[in-house]
């Protein structure tokens, strides 16, 4: 593992929960770029510290969306659980209201073309925030 002065995205808070000793493969790729200006959260969370780990870059990005002009969410999943299902609406909750300060909100709904239900909840998460996705899928 790099260290956080060799990856500037990985912050010092992250340092010590990131132990990937502990994180098993089926973990999600949670990934947020400040120079970006995005977020990107894929598959369900699982393994030991994955909730601590996903919080601490959502409160991270959560930080930084109040002095951002553009915020951009990247969402890639098959089924959600209830972590992966908080933690979307914290950020939709944050997308919502940059939104309704007038910033530039840009959120992609990514899935497989044949998951309806994944789908119809992008399009549930949407009407909820009066957010406008970019639903694509692979």
């Amino acid at each position: 593992m790099q260290s956080t002065a060799q990856n500037p995205v990985l912050y010092p808070a992250l340092a010590e929960i990131l132990d990937a000793s502990k994180i098993r493969r089926a973990t999600p790729y949670v990934h947020y770029d400040r120079h970006a200006q995005c977020l990107t959260i894929a598959e369900t969370t699982a393994g030991v510290n994955m909730e601590e780990l996903c919080t601490a870059v959502v409160d991270q990005f959560k930080s930084d969306a109040s002095e951002l002009n553009k915020l951009k969410v990247e969402v890639q999943f098959n089924r959600l659980n209830t972590i992966s299902s908080s933690l979307l609406f914290e950020v939709f909750k944050v997308l919502g209201k940059a939104a309704a300060m007038g910033k530039e909100v840009y959120v992609a709904w990514i899935t497989t073309y044949d998951n309806i239900e994944m789908i119809e909840t992008g399009m549930d998460f949407q009407d909820i925030y009066g957010l406008d996705f970019d639903f694509k899928t692979r």
